[in-house]
């Protein structure tokens, strides 16, 4: 890793530290990530130990489709197979949806446990609408905000 990147990370974890509150950071960690990772809604869903429900601790929407609130319900069902399981999941469209031209209708899902205290409590979940799929860097850059998520829970 050379001394840009590293002083790169070491002002995104300085501004975040400095945020007042969960939702705040996360903002800060997702948007400064844009550059290097696109996506258009981003979910986090923490497990309740208790029930075993899922909480939605923060969602945004970001790329196609802002204008509409992030709702974030798209993402439960995901959500529980990822932390069920604990292992990374991906969906992307069927060959026969991908020819559609609405790319509102064509969506990318990338998820991602979030272990906190050595269980997977919880997970981190991306969409892309129309695309593209998401490349080997773009899941380890996801990968890293799952895990730096988990310091500031």
């Amino acid at each position: 890793m050379d001394i840009e990147t590293i002083s790169q990370l070491h002002a995104l974890f300085q501004e975040m530290h400095k945020k007042q509150d969960l939702k705040s950071a996360l903002d800060v960690l997702f948007f400064s990530m844009r550059n290097s990772f696109v996506f258009d809604n981003v979910a986090v869903y923490l497990e309740d130990p208790q029930d075993k429900s899922l909480d939605v601790v923060y969602a945004r929407a970001m790329g196609r489709g802002r204008t509409a609130e992030a709702d974030a319900s798209w993402g439960e069902a995901i959500a529980h197979e990822v932390i069920t399981s604990g292992e990374l999941i991906m969906r992307e469209p069927s060959t026969q949806s991908s020819q559609n031209i609405d790319r509102m209708s064509q969506t990318y899902l990338l998820g991602i446990p979030l272990q906190i205290n050595s269980k997977f409590a919880g997970a981190l979940l991306f969409v892309r609408f129309g695309g593209p799929a998401y490349s080997d860097i773009h899941i380890h850059i996801a990968s890293l905000q799952a895990f730096w998520l988990t310091f500031f829970n």
